[in-house]
């Protein structure tokens, strides 16, 4: 049903701990935390929109199903 693939907490955390190695200073340590919250609301809002779709389709089956 869903094509798009989300990625992985493991290759999440692995681009994380390589962005980190480079960090010399705190203002570029906060830049790249901002930028993992940012991605870590997007695949919140991702995830969240496909329970809405799973679960529109769910209760339109089980309407389907009583009317029958």
């Amino acid at each position: 049903m869903f094509e798009e693939k989300l990625p992985s907490l493991d290759k999440l955390a692995e681009k994380f701990k390589k962005e980190l190695e480079g960090v010399t200073d705190i203002d570029e340590l906060k830049d790249i935390y901002a930028k993992e919250v940012a991605r870590r609301d997007q695949l919140i809002f991702r995830l969240q929109e496909q329970n809405k779709i799973l679960l529109s389709s769910s209760i339109r089956s089980k309407q389907d199903e009583l009317r029958n």
